[in-house]
């Protein structure tokens, strides 16, 4: 069995975590060495408008000591940084700051995103792959609209992977991982860092005060969407398999759905849900093209969403979950959406 089966197997049968130990959690936000180039924010049309908009923590919003991004993240662990690459120098982009910082030897000009698994595999141990793909999906979103020459550069710790971007995205080479991540992911990202680039649909820009109002509700997110929104919300989900259903007519997948959506039943009251769907048995080549297109749908999907006034809640941990529309089909990534407050 491939490394990228195994992980996958493991987050669909809901595999034992391990134990939350408080004292190794990884910071989500690392200090940097040197001083930092503080950067303008938007309306700013530079790298530091992009990054404002792309990936800054919200200076106004905070939740149990960690700064919200403005991209969402599976239990807030941001494990995806950017690295912006200006003549041949490559910096680390500090979201909470809003800064570059720890210059080093890169090559051309652009942007590099990474990954750092362990800020999700400390909370989410071997169920952990789907959700870094869908973060990752989320984060190249955030860079809707944009065009991105890639750079090369060097990660900046141990335990990163780079993940190069311009109208595709791959896994690159994989240096050694730390202690704190299972094997079994750092076996599948060295499998997916085998495969050829994905390349990434164009995108049409986003209003900054969409991304600015887009925030994940708290349960319960009830009430009617009107058609012609959810018509809108859906049609933002292009280039992936995804359907819109009102749960109240669907009870018996409106069930299964709150049986097996890692602890959150409220989903099955929710006033409409976007669903993505992906192959029941993807190889490793399907499984990264749907989690980080899933991600990326999701987060356009919400955005429109967002610019409508709905309540919106993105669903990233499914248990096993496959329905049958005529074909059989998995349950990959889901946003659920209510009716204004």
């Amino acid at each position: 069995m491939s490394a990228v089966r195994a992980a996958l197997e493991a987050a669909w049968s809901g595999a034992d975590p391990g134990p939350t130990v408080p004292e190794l959690r990884p910071a989500a936000h690392r200090a940097l060495p040197g001083e930092s180039v503080p950067l303008p924010r938007w309306p700013d049309e530079g790298i530091g408008g992009l990054l404002d908009l792309a990936l800054a923590a919200d200076p106004t919003r905070k939740l149990g000591g960690v700064r919200l991004r403005r991209v969402p993240s599976a239990g807030g662990r941001y494990p995806v940084e950017a690295h912006v690459v200006v003549d041949d120098v490559a910096w680390t982009y500090d979201p909470v700051a809003h800064a570059l910082a720890a210059p080093r030897e890169g090559a051309g000009n652009g942007v590099v995103l990474s990954l750092v698994p362990s800020r999700t595999t400390w909370r989410y141990g071997p169920r952990s792959l789907p959700v870094l793909l869908l973060d990752l999906g989320h984060a190249l979103a955030g860079f809707a609209g944009a065009e991105l020459v890639v750079g090369g550069v060097a990660p900046t710790s141990p335990a990163e992977f780079p993940l190069a971007m311009a109208g595709s995205v791959h896994v690159g080479h994989v240096p050694p991982l730390d202690a704190t991540t299972p094997e079994l992911i750092g076996d599948a990202l060295v499998e997916l860092a085998g495969l050829a680039p994905i390349p990434l649909p164009k995108t049409e820009p986003v209003a900054a005060r969409e991304v600015f109002a887009r925030h994940s509700a708290p349960w319960p997110v009830a009430g009617r969407v009107p058609r012609d929104v959810a018509d809108e919300v859906l049609a933002a989900a292009d280039g992936v398999e995804a359907l819109l259903i009102e749960p109240a007519d669907h009870p018996d997948l409106a069930a299964a759905l709150a049986a097996r959506s890692c602890g959150q039943p409220e989903v099955a009251d929710s006033g409409a849900l976007l669903l993505v769907l992906g192959e029941v048995d993807p190889t490793p080549e399907q499984a990264l093209r749907t989690h980080v297109l899933a991600g990326m749908a999701v987060h356009r999907a919400w955005l429109r969403a967002t610019a409508h006034g709905l309540r919106c809640r993105p669903l990233g941990c499914w248990i096993d979950l496959v329905v049958d529309l005529g074909h059989r089909r998995r349950l990959v990534h889901a946003l659920a959406m209510g009716a204004p407050v």
